[in-house]
């Protein structure tokens, strides 16, 4: 798991299977975007105090019902389901949950890299020409023309896609126009969630807008796999801008690039892991200083 899966917000990752009214999505998206100024005298990535003070705190929310990692690093489950057998599956429907839960999955996974974002995290490159704020708007306006082209009599383009204010080359730089913009992926994201429902058949040729067509669950990979690509780009761009390296008992052969101060420390990490993990990292740092010529 890359480092910029973010903390805050009020937008829970369920929030769209249980049917959000496109209303509440835009004021739940709003919240996720803090104003220019900030709203607390404690910025939501400050470092942490107690173990090294150089380890970049941060912490997202665990799925309910399930404890992620024990101080052990096992991971553990609470209130498991009964275990799945041959016996127990229903064939009526499960491809169709398969669907859905790739998509909840890829949706999941951008509305987690965005929680807590500020105007100036979403109007950022990272250095390049894509700012988080467009690969958002892009995100959600692919989504929206895959999805007409998919179910609609008469489908609509890219031109004329639902975008927020009517802006497509142009932005409101505003906390509340990012929040909208968050809102129109949502609502999209429910849209395909509610249209692979059991009824839905997979294996059903679907147009798409290039001219082709291609059987639904096709269609669906495609959607899922573009929100999670996206994600990632918006991840990298993060994480640049915040100066994170790996989580922390996650860095990998990289010693080329100073990560001291930098990993991200998980809530289940232990003061004790987090500054034997710390200790580690200075220990390597030595060590490629006395091999350099």
């Amino acid at each position: 798991m890359s480092s910029s899966r973010l903390n805050a917000g009020k937008l829970e990752t369920s929030a769209a299977s249980e049917g959000v009214a496109s209303g509440e999505a835009e004021e739940d998206a709003v919240a996720l975007i803090a104003d220019a100024g900030g709203s607390s005298s404690v910025p939501p990535h400050a470092p942490v105090t107690s173990a090294s003070a150089a380890i970049v705190s941060q912490t997202f929310r665990i799925q309910k019902g399930i404890r992620r990692r024990t101080r052990e690093g096992l991971v553990q489950g609470i209130h498991c389901p009964p275990a799945v057998t041959s016996a127990s599956i229903d064939p009526v429907g499960t491809e169709q949950r398969v669907a859905r839960s790739e998509l909840e999955e890829a949706r999941r996974t951008l509305v987690d890299n965005v929680r807590g974002l500020t105007l100036e995290e979403a109007l950022d490159a990272g250095g390049g020409y894509r700012s988080v704020l467009g690969l958002l708007k892009h995100t959600a306006g692919w989504s929206e023309v895959y999805h007409s082209f998919a179910f609609d009599a008469e489908p609509h383009h890219w031109d004329d896609a639902d975008w927020p204010r009517g802006l497509r080359e142009r932005i409101e730089p505003s906390p509340e126009y990012v929040g909208e913009v968050l809102a129109w992926f949502e609502r999209g994201a429910e849209r395909w969630l509610a249209s692979v429902d059991d009824a839905a058949d997979l294996d059903e040729p679907r147009p798409v807008h290039w001219g082709e067509r291609h059987p639904l669950r096709e269609i669906v990979a495609m959607v899922a796999g573009h929100w999670t690509y996206h994600a990632g780009e918006i991840n990298a761009i993060l994480a640049i801008r915040r100066g994170e390296a790996w989580e922390v008992g996650e860095a990998v052969e990289e010693n080329h690039i100073s990560t001291v101060g930098r990993s991200v420390r998980r809530e289940w990490i232990s003061d004790e892991d987090a500054k034997r993990h710390e200790e580690r990292l200075r220990t390597l740092a030595r060590e490629r200083e006395r091999n350099e010529p």
